[in-house]
C-alpha cells in the first residue's frame, strides 16, 4: 500500500501551457529555478504561502507564472 500526498504543489506558465507540480514546495522551487532564474525563491514563496493558497505574480521579462497549494 502506497502512501498519497494529501498536498501537493503546481506552478504554470499560461502564455507557454507549461505545468510544474512536485508533493513539496523546494524541490518545486528548484524546478522553476532551472526554468528562470528570475523566479521567486522558496523563503519568499513559503511567506506568501502563509497568506494565501494561490500566488500570481509577473516577472521582470514578464512571464506570468501562477503558483498554487492543492489539498485532498
Amino acid at each position: 500500500m502506497a502512501l498519497k500526498a494529501n498536498k501537493f504543489y503546481t506552478a504554470s506558465i499560461p502564455e507557454k501551457g507549461v505545468v510544474i507540480w512536485d508533493t513539496t514546495l523546494r524541490p518545486l522551487c528548484v524546478q522553476l529555478k532551472l526554468y528562470d532564474s528570475e523566479v521567486l525563491g522558496y523563503d519568499s514563496l513559503f511567506r506568501k504561502f502563509k497568506e494565501s493558497d494561490k500566488i500570481e505574480y509577473t516577472t521582470k521579462s514578464g512571464t506570468k507564472y501562477i503558483i498554487q497549494k492543492l489539498s485532498r
